[in-house]
């Protein structure tokens, strides 16, 4: 199981000078396998306590660019808070169960490709760090239909050995939208696009007790996205009921 934590330290609108960090906003990434959940709140600024941009889906493997340490990389976002979850993938089966069988060949380039190159470790920190470079719309701009060059840079979170991991991906069909749910050790991230209402949440575990870090949606958030204490006998590909719908197991076990 290939499971990471990740924070952003910084991003860059090319052809903009690079920023030492990134102080405006929280972004945090659970990555397990192909899937991921990625949460960016603006924490200072006139939009502080809201949501920049949050996703969820699958992250595929591209072919080498035959540059050593490079590992191209395509993110479908099979939810997406800019763009409502109908016309995301039109090709998409209703029920979302395969979000990488999609109309994109993998050796045609789109907007969505990126490429992560390993970066030195801070002179405080052993952690892993990298930079993303590729093109995506700036979410700070009204025009979200242009795609913009950018750099970001990342740092891997320490996880200790053993952690529990459990990504949930809900079923369709059931006329509720599309949500995942995620735990990653001591971090869990939840979202949801209830047909065109956006769900999300964020907690940690601090001495043993989860924490509320973000929550947009109110009680419909808590209610619509379970955060999972309990997975044991969970594989998967199984299907498993939580708070009224179907969800299927993405990932369930413990970190290496």
């Amino acid at each position: 199981m290939q499971v990471s934590v990740t924070k952003r330290e910084s991003i860059r609108w090319l052809p903009a000078e690079p920023l030492a960090s990134d102080p405006d906003v929280d972004v945090l990434v659970l990555t397990c396998n192909k899937y991921f959940v990625d949460l960016r709140v603006f924490t200072s600024g006139p939009a502080a306590g809201t949501i920049e941009w949050s996703m969820g889906g699958v992250c595929l493997p591209l072919p080498a660019t035959g540059v050593e340490g490079e590992s191209p990389v395509r993110f479908l976002n099979v939810i997406d808070q800019h763009v409502p979850a109908p016309t995301l993938h039109p090709r998409l089966p209703p029920s979302h169960e395969n979000p990488e069988e999609t109309d994109s060949d993998l050796t045609v380039p789109t907007p969505d490709d990126v490429i992560f190159s390993p970066l030195p470790s801070l002179a405080n920190s052993s952690a892993p760090r990298f930079l993303e470079s590729g093109k995506m719309p700036n979410p700070s701009s009204a025009d979200l239909e242009t795609y913009v060059p950018f750099e970001e840079v990342w740092q891997e979170l320490p996880l200790a050995s053993g952690s529990p991991v459990v990504f949930l991906e809900s079923l369709g069909g059931d006329g509720m939208g599309k949500a995942y749910t995620a735990r990653v050790g001591p971090w869990a991230i939840g979202l949801a696009d209830e047909n065109g209402e956006y769900l999300a949440w964020r907690e940690e575990m601090v001495e043993g007790e989860w924490k509320s870090v973000f929550h947009f949606g109110g009680e419909a958030a808590t209610r619509r996205i379970p955060r999972v204490e309990e997975m044991e006998g969970w594989s998967e590909g199984d299907v498993v009921e939580l708070q009224g719908r179907s969800w299927i197991v993405r990932a369930a076990g413990a970190s290496a």
